[in-house]
């Protein structure tokens, strides 16, 4: 079987480092902008009572 780096070419390689970057693109336009992970938790507008009920 071949190593990964023969059976990729350039064009293969090129697909990945883009898919890469517009997932990382779409998460930081998606993602909340929690200062912590508290903030993450209880954060009342996504749904009552916050994610955790820290019971």
């Amino acid at each position: 079987m071949k190593e990964v780096h023969e059976a990729f070419g350039w064009i293969d390689w090129s697909v990945v480092v883009i898919y890469m970057i517009f997932t990382t693109v779409l998460g930081e336009r998606l993602s909340g902008k929690q200062a912590t992970i508290k903030d993450f938790f209880w954060e009342e507008s996504l749904c009552p009572g916050g994610r955790s009920q820290g019971r």
